[in-house]
């Protein structure tokens, strides 16, 4: 033990053997679920009972909501604040002189909605005690007057805690049992101690400081969020409210509350009493998703005067988000190709989204080289089921052109309909090609229609939709050139549109499109490119006809190579570059403005220590502004001297409310290096329209030969 923590290890068995370490501060029970499946990801002591503090809170919320659906009361209903529930010890709404007794007036008048955002934002005890005591007279005695004695408040406060026990047993819950409507240790005035009230003649035996002999699990506190977070949209909007004003008729109260120990929390709620030390619920989504995150018995520190002075329950929850989330989006390598391709020069890999691939191989004798790969995920394979190599003239032939083909780039437009584009001498070439079944129902590659496109030295290539792709080449002058062309049915191209030169010299470039929605349709194209230096960004128009513009571009980035790009939306990019001192991975988020300009958003480089990079591949996961990245890129081994460099994925997002929590989190998981020694490193995505990614990278390994690999991001259901 050290510093009053003590250290819990726990092992993720998978492909990667890879050892997760967690620390939660001593004694702590804990849980971390996935709340799309409600199944455990990390879990210590789940199952132990403990007292829980005001987090029971999310009950007396759960069960008013209820009572709200069943339309026995409504959120807009005008609830008086009781004698009862004025006396009520705080957390309070309200405590000017912080002596513990609410400065809420009786027979002040609030709505149901804003109670329950009371109960949330300030654990408020007056607003829960007039909540259970309204939605349980409504519920069990068909009236919502208010209560006319303290005695009767009691009664219909009582009968509430048998509701919240009521649903406690719907749920199936055998390690829960709640003793007071608040959550309190001990029995409080005549309310408590008796979980199956459920009438005004209920038997209810509370001595007034004895505790209630109740408590609950943090499995259970979690299947509770769980369930009330599904049937209440208010619930986990009360329960994620960063600041709400409350009106009453008497007066306003301003309401703010912050999550600065993670981000992208979507709520919480956090209970704290003198039997149950530190409590905490917190769900949390990151780039599609959701955790929950619980906490009981979590330690305190008080001060000579018995005054809090830290709790370590944030830090907990914190930490076991951070575990849960590196476990679900650590990329995870399921397979590699089944065969060795021959020695190779260069490659280019396109993914369709139905898990086929297909490579455009340059081979050694400078011959391009077409391979169609099955990619089965689930299965861990990847499947060459196709062949196909170009007869050009041999070398020294005639026809012959010294270093015949030089670069080659790949679109896919479906599952077995594709592109290839080539640098053929100093001519670009563009192939179309398909797959069909022989007679003997094996998959053969087709190659329809070939068309010349220009001259230049390199081309990368990009698919808009099913029958249209972009075209970058860098020419001869350094300077990138767009065009654009349709394929049919046939094979057939035909040019739509083309660029003039953007207006620098570049040398490594990558390209991405989003589409520009609204009554025009188009596209944005954005390139990133590496300029004597500088990153560079350059930004196009391809409109619904397939015109091309060229509309801006600037240098971005000082002493930055390998870049790559993609536009989350026509609004927002990433990029991903290796930058000096020691050519470290970083990703750059860019925002872009109609008429082309684009600003700055943050980067990654200053909080995230990340290895030397040669090449980097950023790819999409899901779609829309904000939404992740995958970054495949080559990388140093640190403990072999920079001589050996490996293949590694990282999985990133922009936390939704950075200013909430260190940027550090950005990073949410880091494959290490398991791909081995490689060179001319690519990468694809196989299902876009998914909110998580299946991916495909393809480099050229030691010995020459080309190598896939089928990674899953955010595989854990």
């Amino acid at each position: 033990m050290k510093n009053g923590h003590i250290l819990v290890r726990a092992c993720l068995l998978n492909t990667h053997r890879r050892r997760y370490t967690i620390a939660l501060t001593n004694r702590t029970l804990g849980c971390v679920m996935a709340a799309l499946v409600a199944s455990a990801v990390y879990e210590k002591q789940a199952d132990s009972k403990a007292l829980q503090g005001s987090v029971a809170k999310i009950m007396t919320a759960h069960v008013a909501l209820w009572a709200v659906n069943q339309g026995y009361v409504s959120l807009d209903d005008q609830i008086a604040i009781s004698q009862r529930a004025q006396m009520q010890a705080c957390s309070c709404l309200s405590d000017a002189d912080n002596d513990g007794v609410s400065d809420v007036q009786v027979g002040e008048r609030f709505s149901l909605r804003d109670l329950i955002y009371a109960i949330f934002m300030r654990s408020a005890g007056e607003a829960t005690d007039a909540v259970a005591e309204y939605v349980g007279g409504a519920v069990v005695f068909g009236t919502e007057q208010p209560s006319q004695s303290i005695t009767q408040s009691e009664q219909r406060m009582d009968v509430f805690l048998g509701l919240m026990n009521q649903h406690v047993q719907e749920l199936g819950l055998q390690n829960t049992v709640f003793m007071t409507v608040h959550g309190g240790d001990t029995c409080d005035f005549s309310i408590g101690c008796n979980p199956n009230c459920d009438s005004a003649n209920c038997l209810v035996t509370c001595p007034q400081g004895q505790v209630c002999d109740g408590g609950t699990t943090p499995r259970d506190l979690a299947a509770i969020w769980r369930h009330a977070a599904s049937e209440h949209k208010l619930f986990l909007t009360a329960a994620g409210a960063r600041t709400y004003t409350i009106q009453s008729n008497l007066t306003t109260y301003p309401l703010t509350k912050g999550f600065g120990y993670y981000p992208s929390v979507d709520g919480d709620k956090n209970g704290l009493s003198g039997m149950s030390k530190n409590s905490q619920i917190a769900q949390a989504t990151r780039a599609g998703r959701t955790l929950i995150a619980v906490v009981q018995q979590s330690q305190v520190d008080y001060d000579a005067n018995g005054k809090v002075t830290k709790l370590y329950a944030f830090g907990d929850i914190a930490e076991l988000f951070r575990y849960g989330f590196a476990r679900l989006f650590t990329p995870d390598r399921r397979g590699d190709s089944d065969s060795q391709v021959g020695a190779i020069t260069d490659h280019a890999v396109a993914c369709s989204w139905a898990g086929t691939a297909v490579s455009a191989v340059r081979t050694t004798a400078d011959t391009l080289r077409v391979i169609f790969w099955d990619v089965d995920v689930d299965g861990g394979t990847v499947s060459s089921v196709a062949d196909y190599v170009v007869q050009l003239p041999a070398k020294g032939g005639r026809g012959f052109t010294k270093g015949h083909v030089k670069d080659v780039a790949a679109a896919s437009l479906g599952p077995a309909f594709f592109v290839t584009a080539t640098v053929e001498g100093g001519a670009i070439k563009l192939r179309s090609w398909n797959v069909t079944k022989t007679i003997f129902n094996e998959p053969k590659i087709n190659l329809l229609e070939m068309t010349g496109a220009g001259g230049g030295d390199a081309v990368r290539l990009l698919a808009l939709n099913d029958h249209a792709v972009v075209l970058a080449t860098h020419g001869l002058d350094g300077l990138l050139r767009l065009t654009t062309w349709s394929i049919d049915l046939s094979g057939a191209f035909t040019q739509l549109g083309g660029s003039g030169p953007a207006g620098v010299v570049v040398t490594e470039f990558s390209i991405s499109s989003a589409p520009l929605g609204g009554r025009g349709g188009g596209y944005r194209v954005t390139t990133a490119s590496e300029a004597l230096g500088w990153l560079r960004l350059d930004n196009w128009t391809v409109t619904a006809g397939g015109l091309v513009s060229f509309v801006h571009g600037g240098k971005v980035l000082p002493d930055a190579a390998h870049p790559s790009v993609v536009l989350q939306s026509p609004t927002e990019a990433v990029t991903a570059a290796a930058v000096d001192p020691g050519s470290r991975l970083e990703i750059d988020r860019w925002f872009m403005f109609p008429d082309g300009t684009f600003t700055g958003g943050g980067d990654s480089s200053l909080p995230v220590a990340l290895p030397e990079t040669t090449e980097t591949n950023i790819l999409r996961m899901g779609s829309g502004p904000g939404s992740p990245v995958v970054v495949a890129a080559r990388v140093a081994v640190p403990d072999r001297g920079g001589l050996s460099y490996h293949v590694r994925l990282f999985s990133w997002e922009w936390p939704a409310a950075p200013f909430e929590a260190p940027f550090d989190y950005d990073l949410l998981g880091n494959s290490g290096n398991l791909e081995g020694d490689g060179t001319e490193l690519d990468s694809c995505l196989l299902n876009q329209f998914s909110s998580a990614g299946d991916y495909v990278t393809a480099f050229q390994a030691p010995a020459g030969s080309l190598k896939l690999s089928a990674w899953r991001v955010a595989g854990l259901s």
